[in-house]
């Protein structure tokens, strides 16, 4: 009984997050939302570089959407994400574009939906290069089979005598018309 006692007496224990949720992180990366499917991606930045550049960014990304085919599919807004150096750049941001109107030739409007990303890290940058890539022209398979490709056109080239003279497509055809002709001759129906 006094096991229990002591058990419950004891402070709970902090668990710390495997994923890292509730850290205090600065959210600076924000994501841009609802933007008009075919937006060229030139003319959206045309749109942001006011609050854009690179004094005030350091990453940035744009999603193309598209049009549904069916008209039962809603379709695919364009999105884009940035990352700002500082917090007071992302409200200075967000004050300016959020709820920014777009028309399209049709008449259709969208406006965009400034937010933070619910991600805030930044993608890491391309892995190192394959330790492969190049290598082909020293790989022994390759080389064998190089080999056997020059060993069967030496063959090709051997087997050609000079006296026999090669048809053209267009004669051999002509012969197998022709015996096909006298072959319908023997079988007359009536």
């Amino acid at each position: 009984m006094s096991s229990k006692n002591s058990k419950s007496s004891a402070k709970p224990k902090k668990l710390k997050s495997k994923r890292g949720y509730g850290k205090n992180v600065t959210k600076t990366k924000v994501v841009v939302r609802r933007l008009p499917p075919l937006i060229p991606e030139s003319l959206f930045f045309e749109s942001v570089k006011q609050w854009v550049n690179e004094e005030t960014c350091t990453w940035s990304r744009f999603h193309q959407g598209r049009i549904s085919k069916s008209k039962n599919k809603e379709s695919i807004f364009s999105r884009a994400y940035f990352h700002f150096k500082t917090v007071e750049q992302v409200l200075e941001f967000h004050r300016g574009y959020d709820n920014h109107l777009f028309i399209d030739k049709q008449g259709n409007e969208n406006r965009a939906v400034v937010e933070f990303a619910v991600y805030q890290k930044l993608p890491k940058e391309h892995k190192k290069p394959d330790p492969r890539q190049g290598t082909i022209e020293t790989d022994p398979d390759y080389l064998a089979f190089l080999e056997s490709l020059k060993m069967e056109e030496i063959q090709q080239a051997t087997a050609k005598e000079p006296g026999v003279v090669l048809e053209s497509g267009a004669t051999q055809l002509e012969r197998l018309e022709a015996r096909l002709a006298n072959a319908g001759e023997c079988y007359n129906y009536i």
